[in-house]
């Protein structure tokens, strides 16, 4: 496809043309090349089950009474689905993909204090701008809170699936940026499933996570904060305090500030050994 996607019919005749010239030259920029084709496929399988597991759930309706269970079940199913997919992993990665899950421990030291400080960083300017300029804040759902140990639980398995093999498989597939772009999108739809809310301002910390991962090559600390993560906005949310008119353009203003804090909290990474190519002990799964 690269070929094609560099082929320009006609060189530019006039001065009008300038703008065709330059959709020309953006084309081949955003061309996505196949580096390792095995990878990618791991990874696009991957997604390919979870997802078709969550739609197949919702095709089985279970009774529920009150909005506590309705949460509840959310999270059960999630959690089974996640679990399931796992395991349908575990076989398709031990037996056809030939390069099962590991967890190296070598840099999981680095990996923590990264994605650890890049999710503090990340809250406290998002928080802190909502509350100083009172565009908005966080609201706590209390039928949620009891819900917290089992909402870590799903988060740790859905980072287990994201991080530890879609992550990597896509990085190695078509390469570091394009990888971690895709699999963060994918993995932030998660939130959506299991919060039962429109959380768009948490895809740039999914994104800073997966570098995170694509850095230090280990998952583990990303995973451990995509558990926080989702226990910690499964209970509490972004409301906006502005008269805007519409729920959509207070999101728009919540992801704006979440994208400058996450820039910040990437920028702040630079600072932070993250590792390199692990050669210590691993354990495989």
């Amino acid at each position: 496809m690269r070929h094609f996607s560099d082929y320009c019919p006609h060189a530019p005749r006039s001065k009008s043309d300038l703008f065709d010239a330059e959709i020309y030259s953006l084309v081949g920029r955003f061309s996505i090349r196949i580096l390792d084709f095995q990878s990618t496929l791991d990874g696009i399988v991957a997604y390919a089950i979870l997802f078709s597991l969550l739609f197949l759930s919702t095709l089985a309706g279970a009774p529920v009474v009150g909005l506590m269970e309705v949460y509840r079940h959310s999270l059960l199913v999630a959690g089974l689905v996640a679990a399931l997919t796992l395991a349908v992993i575990f076989v398709y990665a031990k037996y056809l993909g030939g390069n099962p899950l590991s967890f190296p421990l070598a840099n999981a030291k680095g990996s923590l204090l990264a994605s650890s400080s890049a999710l503090v960083i990340w809250l406290i300017i998002w928080v802190l701008f909502g509350e100083l300029s009172g565009s908005y804040r966080l609201t706590i759902e209390p039928t949620r809170t009891g819900l917290v140990p089992l909402a870590l639980i799903v988060g740790l398995l859905d980072g287990v699936v994201v991080f530890a093999f879609c992550t990597n498989r896509f990085v190695r597939g078509v390469g570091k940026t394009t990888g971690i772009l895709i699999s963060s999108i994918l993995g932030w739809l998660l939130f959506l499933v299991v919060s039962l809310d429109f959380a768009l301002y948490l895809l740039p910390i999914v994104v800073v996570l997966a570098y995170v991962n694509a850095s230090t090559e280990s998952p583990i600390g990303p995973t451990v904060a995509i558990g926080i993560l989702m226990a910690f906005f499964y209970v509490y949310f972004g409301a906006s305090t502005w008269m805007l008119g519409s729920r959509q353009v207070s999101y728009w203003l919540m992801t704006a500030v979440s994208v400058a804090s996450a820039f910040a909290a990437a920028f702040s990474l630079r600072k932070i050994p993250l590792g390199g190519i692990s050669r210590g002990e691993s354990y495989e799964i």
